[in-house]
């Protein structure tokens, strides 16, 4: 067992890079049977990660982080709240526009034609998603916030706080390549502003409600949109590198 602790940590940390410099995945279809597979392999996946990890490393250092060297990089966090706040109004605004709105739903809605193939359909994959969403919120909170500083400032590589959160939201941003360039750095934007949370709460538990929250709205998409079948114009069929790993 403790083998097994000194040498997880480094295993993990080696898969996160793996999964997010570009592990071959096949491309992913979208027939409501594999979109389905697509949300429990991702849930599995993810769970057996953490569970894996608290095998190694206590959960309360992943879930929280001390607040001395990072209270003069972040000294306002009534600040975050206020990005955070903007964060999920600017996410749950154009959705909301898009079901009052049909005449601009096309517009309102374009940042997701990147990724509509994977997206829920029926009711029952709408209900999947809502734990995948749970799911996704959890795991990648501890995997790329907790573990990731954690293992980044405490490991063999001694990083300072910034360098650490900075690595973290760049590994974060390429799991979510399958969503393009655009996609990607929203990615690393949002990882940031939950490392910022992370960071000014000293706690993952803002950040995992937040991740949460933002995934949710996936779920809320209006059915014509979801239903709507792209024109090659619209979505070009995803390679075998951006089937996605981590929603």
């Amino acid at each position: 067992m403790a083998l097994l602790a000194l040498f997880l940590p480094h295993l993990m940390a080696a898969s996160l890079v793996v999964v997010a410099v570009g592990f071959p995945r096949r491309a992913s279809s979208t027939r409501r049977a594999s979109r389905l597979r697509r949300y429990w392999h991702t849930m599995r996946w993810q769970w057996l990660c953490v569970a894996l990890l608290v095998t190694a490393i206590p959960l309360a250092e992943i879930l929280t982080l001390t607040r001395t060297a990072a209270s003069t990089l972040f000294p306002a966090p009534a600040l975050w709240f206020i990005v955070l706040g903007n964060l999920l109004l600017l996410m749950y605004a154009p959705i909301a526009l898009a079901w009052v709105r049909p005449r601009l739903r096309h517009s309102l809605l374009a940042p997701f034609v990147r990724v509509r193939v994977w997206l829920p359909q029926t009711l029952r994959e709408r209900t999947t998603w809502i734990l995948l969403s749970m799911t996704t919120g959890i795991c990648e909170e501890i995997l790329f916030r907790g573990f990731a500083l954690h293992y980044l400032m405490h490991g063999p590589l001694g990083l300072n706080l910034p360098l650490s959160i900075i690595i973290a939201c760049l590994l974060f941003g390429l799991g979510h390549r399958y969503q393009g360039w655009r996609g990607m750095l929203q990615t690393c934007c949002f990882g940031a502003v939950m490392s910022g949370l992370f960071v000014a709460t000293g706690s993952l538990l803002l950040p995992i409600v937040v991740h949460i929250l933002v995934n949710l709205r996936i779920a809320l998409l209006p059915p014509s949109y979801a239903h709507h079948h792209p024109t090659i114009g619209d979505l070009r069929p995803p390679t075998a590198h951006e089937a996605p790993k981590f929603a």
